[in-house]
């Protein structure tokens, strides 16, 4: 699917980035790679995690890849966390050429959302970042140390996602609304700046 057809030139390109093969997010991508106007393509960090208990289904019924990673268990910066570290994951969303980008699962945590922001200006994608986490009962050092990655993760985006009303509050406290306001470089017609939309 990297090349488009006369049929679908005037589609948008959407690159998904997901953490893992979650069973309940594959009808939606099903449905939206139906669709005439946009080609998607979703990016997996890992098929898995330790502490998921579904069967992983990998024939799936859209365009996906799942990337070749290393995962670190971090529980300090977040209750059940995991960081995926994959291989060559610019490589691996330049290689669809996406218009938009949209980073979820895994969020400010992911080093393939990261990679995608980092490469927003260069490659003239839009980057929409969906926001939620997990609190932890306690404020530990760690977390405390991340807080200006929330605030670069979130601020950076064109566009937002939120994982709940909650959610959506903490992503306008994080930079979403500053986001906004800024004029990213984006290929022409993909979307503008938009704030946090929620998913419940």
């Amino acid at each position: 699917m990297d090349g488009l057809g006369p049929s679908d030139a005037a589609a948008v390109r959407i690159l998904v980035v997901k953490n893992l093969i979650a069973p309940n997010t594959t009808p939606l991508f099903e449905e939206l790679a139906g669709r005439d106007d946009c080609v998607l393509r979703v990016v997996y960090e890992t098929d898995t995690e330790a502490n998921r208990h579904w069967t992983v289904d990998t024939s799936l019924p859209f365009d996906a890849e799942v990337l070749r990673s290393r995962t670190l268990h971090v529980p300090r910066l977040a209750p059940e966390s995991h960081v995926h570290v994959p291989r060559q994951a610019f490589a691996r969303l330049r290689a669809f050429s996406p218009d938009v980008v949209v980073a979820s699962g895994g969020v400010w945590s992911s080093p393939t959302n990261f990679a995608s922001l980092v490469g927003r200006k260069l490659n003239r994608w839009a980057f929409v970042p969906r926001w939620g986490e997990f609190r932890s009962p306690w404020r530990s050092q760690p977390a405390r140390l991340v807080e200006p990655w929330k605030r670069r993760f979130v601020s950076g985006g064109d566009a937002w996602l939120a994982y709940s009303h909650r959610a959506a509050r903490d992503a306008v406290r994080l930079g979403a609304a500053l986001g906004a306001s800024s004029s990213p470089s984006t290929r022409p017609g993909a979307p503008g700046p938009q704030g946090p939309k929620t998913a419940e």
